[in-house]
C-alpha cells in the first residue's frame, strides 16, 4: 500500500466543497480510492468549516488553520520576499507553500503529489527525501503568468521524479525545457452525467432562454475573461446581427466587473447570457446547442468542455489553441488561426455551419469517436492514475 501525500493548489479547499477544476479532479481520486482502497491518502488543503462534516476511510484531511489572520508572519515574510526578489529577480518562495511544508510530514510517504503549484512544490522542497515526486502540471507554463515562469518550471523539472501533463502539447513543450520524465494524464469526464435530451425536453430548455425551435445556437462556456476570447466570439455574433436565426448563447458565471460590462455593452439582440450554470446542468445547455465555440487566445492545456461537447456530438469551432488541434483531429471540427482575420474567419464559420445540418451532424459523429480515446468515467481516469505510481 502506497502512503501518498496530496498537495492541493492553495486556492479552494479540497475535497471540493466550494468547486474548482483541479479540486474536483483531486476528489474524484479521493472518491475513487474509498471504493477501491489503493493509498493511504492525506490530502494537504486550505481550510473551509464544510470540510469537518466529511468522512473519508482512507483519506485523512490536513488543513491550514487561520491562514488569513497570521497577518504579522505574511507581513514578515511578503518583506522577506521583496528583498530577495530585489537581489535575485525572484521571490524565495510564497507564504502558502511555506505554511504547506509547515505541516508537511516529513520521511512519512513513499510518495508525494503536488497538484499545479510550482512555488509550493520548491516549498516543499528541502523537507522532501527518500518519496517519490510527482509534479500534477493542469495548465500552460511561460505564458506572462509568475506563478509558472520557465524559471520555476526549470526547477520543477530538475526534482521531480515524474511530472505529469494533461495533454501532449504540454508534454512537447516541457521537453522543448529539457524535461525526459513527463507523463500524460489527460482529464476526465463523467458520462453519465452527459444525457441526451428528447426533443419536447430541448423544446422546453430553448423556450426557458427565450429561444426558438429553428434558431440556430452558437454556444460559449466558459469563464468570462478576454484569454477565453469571449470578446472575439462577441465581434464575430456582433458581424452576423443582421441573421436573426443565428443565437449566441454565453454561459458563464458574471461574478466580476469585466464580465458585468461586457454583458451590459453587448449590443446585440441575439446575444443572451445566461451568468453561473451549475456543472449538473451544463448537459442541458450543451443538448440544446447547435455548434459550440471555443475561441481561446491564450494556449489551452487541455480543453475539458472541447470533450464534453465531442461526447455529446455538439459540432466545435475552436481557435488553433494548445491543445484544442490535437483533440479535434481528423473530426472535420473547423480549427481557426490566431490572426488578425480571427474574427471574420469565426464568423464565416458560424454561418456556414448554421447552413449545413449534415455536416453537422458528420462532424459532432467524428468529435464522439475521438471522445472515446479518452476517460469517460471517474473509474477509468482513476486506474490510469494508479498506473502512474506502480
Amino acid at each position: 500500500m502506497i502512503k501518498l501525500a496530496i498537495i492541493s493548489p492553495g486556492f479552494l479547499p479540497v475535497p471540493a466543497v466550494n468547486g474548482g477544476a483541479v479540486e474536483q479532479l483531486i476528489t474524484n481520486i479521493l472518491d475513487e480510492n474509498e471504493k477501491n482502497h489503493t493509498f493511504d491518502i492525506d490530502v494537504y488543503t486550505i481550510n473551509d468549516p464544510k470540510l469537518s462534516k466529511l468522512n473519508y476511510k482512507y483519506t485523512n484531511i490536513i488543513v491550514i488553520k487561520d491562514l488569513n489572520k497570521k497577518y504579522i508572519a505574511h507581513l514578515f515574510h511578503g518583506v522577506k520576499n521583496w528583498v530577495y526578489k530585489f537581489i535575485y529577480h525572484h521571490k524565495k518562495d510564497t507564504f502558502l507553500g511555506q505554511q504547506f511544508a509547515k505541516l508537511y510530514k516529513q520521511n512519512f510517504y513513499d510518495a508525494v503529489l503536488v497538484e499545479n503549484n510550482m512555488d509550493i512544490f520548491i516549498s516543499l522542497l528541502p523537507k522532501l527525501n527518500k518519496e517519490k515526486k510527482y509534479f500534477h502540471l493542469h495548465n500552460d507554463f511561460n505564458n506572462g503568468d509568475p506563478a509558472k515562469t520557465v524559471y520555476k518550471t526549470k526547477i520543477v523539472i530538475k526534482n521531480a521524479d515524474t511530472v505529469i501533463t494533461v495533454s501532449s502539447f504540454l508534454e512537447k513543450k516541457l521537453k522543448r525545457l529539457g524535461a525526459t520524465r513527463v507523463k500524460i494524464l489527460p482529464n476526465c469526464i463523467e458520462k453519465r452525467k452527459f444525457k441526451n435530451l428528447t426533443l419536447g425536453e430541448k423544446l422546453k430548455e430553448r423556450k426557458k432562454l427565450l429561444l426558438g425551435k429553428k434558431d440556430f445556437v452558437c454556444t460559449y462556456i466558459g469563464r468570462i475573461d478576454r484569454d477565453k476570447g469571449i470578446e472575439e466570439y462577441l465581434n464575430a455574433m456582433l458581424l452576423l446581427k443582421n441573421n436573426p436565426r443565428i443565437k449566441g448563447l454565453v454561459v458563464g458565471n458574471l461574478n466580476n466587473k469585466y464580465a458585468y460590462n461586457l454583458r451590459d455593452s453587448t449590443k446585440n439582440k441575439n446575444i443572451i447570457f445566461t451568468d453561473y450554470v451549475a456543472n449538473d446542468s451544463i448537459y442541458k445547455i450543451l443538448a440544446i446547442s447547435d455548434c459550440i465555440v471555443i475561441p481561446t487566445q491564450v494556449e489551452e492545456a487541455f480543453g475539458l468542455v472541447a470533450l464534453e461537447a465531442m461526447y455529446m456530438k455538439i459540432p466545435i469551432i475552436a481557435s488553433n489553441s494548445g491543445a484544442l488541434p490535437d483533440l479535434l483531429s481528423n473530426s472535420g471540427a473547423p480549427v481557426i488561426k490566431r490572426d488578425a482575420n480571427f474574427i471574420k474567419d469565426l464568423a464565416k464559420e458560424i454561418f456556414r455551419m448554421s447552413n449545413e445540418l449534415q455536416k453537422r451532424k458528420w462532424i459532432g459523429n467524428r468529435e464522439y469517436d475521438n471522445s472515446q480515446k479518452y476517460s469517460l468515467t471517474q473509474s477509468e481516469y482513476f486506474e490510469k492514475f494508479i498506473d502512474l505510481f506502480y
